[in-house]
């Protein structure tokens, strides 16, 4: 949002509301479908001062990849996330008559979209990379801290985790409950914050926090990390994009960097690396035991990194 536009509330959305007339309005936006357009996006200001969202795509045809050309569009006029979320949701509510088809053919494109060739760029290869530092048997345990639309937590639930997946949003939350059943996954879908009184008493074998600590203060942060630890039997996982300022359409307050990483990893009390893949890393491993050598010595040993015993290794 820009220092001149004024900051109205706005009732909360219906995201499973049809839009038979491919016109979806609020607020903020109005956001109309154009069939017969090739995909992509435009916007306008109207008169009234709400944002006009002009899209050409289907449902099939988009995914979570939209936010980059959205954000783009969106840029020019305003930089503010709420405004930003109810364009992207209009986007997809106007992509097909009916809402429950149009979140379907959404979220089934943009799982899909692991199985491109490795090495583009996208969230997918975020995604990628995580359940690659989770390679794990099918009956561990994983907890997806922040988890948005849940991409990550299904693709893991496909794959045999049972998976607890917590996010402050009720909207999104709500959503990915109701899109789990419809895809036949098995997930626990938890409202509210890492501090959640339903989070607990969950414990889990790992703890992913994906693009979620960029959306939080230094503070929170180190707290969103600390409750991470506390859940996570052997590791947690960490993703964040680096970037050269904040994003405020996606939300980010502040930018994350590798000596920030570090100084949360060196905090956790656990083993910690950080690396860089489309964005930055942290990977924290519970510290193995400390061993005595035998009876007869004091000395103790243990292992040089906690990674050497890591069962996702």
């Amino acid at each position: 949002m820009s220092a001149a536009e004024p900051r109205r509330a706005a009732e909360p959305v219906d995201v499973l509301r049809s839009r038979p007339d491919g016109r979806y309005e609020d607020d903020l936006v109005v956001v109309s479908a154009r069939p017969g357009v090739a995909p992509g996006v435009s916007v306008g200001r109207r008169p009234d001062g709400r944002l006009w969202v002009r899209h050409g795509w289907r449902a099939g045809e988009l995914d979570d990849e939209i936010a980059e050309p959205l954000a783009a569009a969106l840029g020019p006029l305003t930089r503010d996330h709420e405004t930003f979320g109810r364009a992207f949701t209009g986007i997809v509510l106007t992509s097909h008559p009916d809402a429950g088809a149009a979140w379907e053919g959404f979220y089934r494109a943009s799982l899909a979209r692991l199985d491109r060739p490795a090495g583009q760029r996208g969230y997918s290869e975020v995604y990628r990379h995580a359940l690659e530092l989770l390679p794990f048997p099918s009956a561990a345990s994983v907890a997806d801290l922040g988890c948005g639309f849940g991409f990550l937590a299904l693709h893991l639930a496909a794959r045999g985790a049972a998976v607890t997946a917590c996010d402050a949003v009720p909207g999104v939350t709500g959503l990915l409950g109701w899109m789990a059943g419809r895809l036949g996954l098995p997930l626990d879908v938890v409202t509210g914050d890492a501090r959640s009184s339903r989070l607990a008493s969950v414990a889990a074998d790992a703890v992913t926090l994906l693009h979620v600590l960029e959306h939080a203060d230094e503070a929170a942060a180190a707290t969103l990390v600390g409750e991470a630890v506390r859940i996570a039997r052997r590791r947690v996982v960490i993703a964040v994009p680096y970037e050269a300022t904040p994003a405020p359409l996606f939300g980010h307050v502040r930018t994350v960097d590798r000596r920030q990483l570090d100084k949360l990893g060196a905090g956790s009390g656990w083993d910690h690396q950080v690396h860089e893949h489309h964005g930055g890393w942290l990977v924290l491993d519970r510290p193995a035991p400390l061993r005595r050598r035998g009876p007869a010595s004091p000395v103790h040993t243990c292992a040089l990194n906690g990674m050497l015993n890591s069962p996702y290794t």
